[in-house]
């Protein structure tokens, strides 16, 4: 999924990217093109409007795992992950809608790679524009041998569901220097919800500062958490309660 992730903001940057004049202030911003601009793009990809690969390096996103998962604190039998897509251009309900509708694509096309991956994938994916995130869910496939073919059938068995919480997020919502960008923009996704992710970011930073700084911090949470799935006691137990502790 991060794989898919980086490639559609590389996609988009090599594409639907307009960079901007910012008055008043010293900089140069991109903005994303109008999205009739974007959908007339990807019809007439025929045309060879699009550009599919290219050497140049691209700042445009950085996808950071705030939760368990880039934490190290993953326990058995974990199939909810989360996922922070920091951008550089400020996040719109736009963008978020490209990401989600190319997302998905890439994610089964690069399943489809038997060197890389064990196995194809169904993707489904939806869109949660208050929550200012995109959901992924992949489903496995298995082979229909009681048809007496070997025809592909969805696992749709919940222990064995992949789900991705991806958030948009940009560090430009908290600097105030930039509210007059941000005025400008008329489908700004949700500011507060946006400045919770990159909470998130700076508490997944402070935790690997502390990892590297005292060697039984991760491996002393990793069993915490464990604690609180199996034991009844511990469940009421949270993951921020366990770090201010220690």
């Amino acid at each position: 999924v991060e794989k898919a992730i980086r490639n559609v903001g590389r996609f988009i940057e090599l594409n639907f990217l307009l960079p901007i004049p910012v008055p008043k202030i010293l900089s140069v911003h991109k903005t994303l093109l109008p999205m009739d601009t974007i959908e007339d793009m990807l019809e007439n990809n025929s045309e060879n409007r699009i550009i599919s690969n290219d050497s140049r390096v691209v700042d445009f996103i950085r996808v950071v795992r705030p939760g368990p998962l880039g934490k190290g604190l993953l326990i058995t039998e974990e199939k909810y992950f989360q996922l922070i897509i920091l951008s550089s251009i400020l996040p719109t309900e736009s963008l978020l809608k490209l990401f989600e509708r190319l997302v998905p694509k890439e994610i089964e096309r690069l399943s489809k790679n038997p060197d890389d991956y064990p196995g194809e994938y169904h993707v489904q994916s939806e869109l949660m524009l208050d929550e200012t995130k995109f959901r992924i869910s992949l489903y496995t496939f298995t082979l229909n041998s009681s048809s007496g073919g070997n025809e592909p059938i969805i696992q749709d068995d919940s222990k064995r569901i992949l789900r991705f919480d991806c958030y948009l997020t940009c560090p430009y919502i908290r600097d105030e220097s930039e509210q007059e960008l941000c005025e400008n923009v008329t489908d700004l996704l949700n500011r507060e919800k946006c400045l919770r992710s990159l909470d998130d970011i700076k508490h997944f930073r402070w935790f690997k500062d502390m990892g590297i700084r005292h060697n039984f911090f991760t491996f002393t949470l990793r069993i915490l958490r464990d604690l609180t799935k199996r034991v009844d006691i511990w469940s009421n137990v949270t993951l921020y309660v366990s770090c201010f502790f220690l």
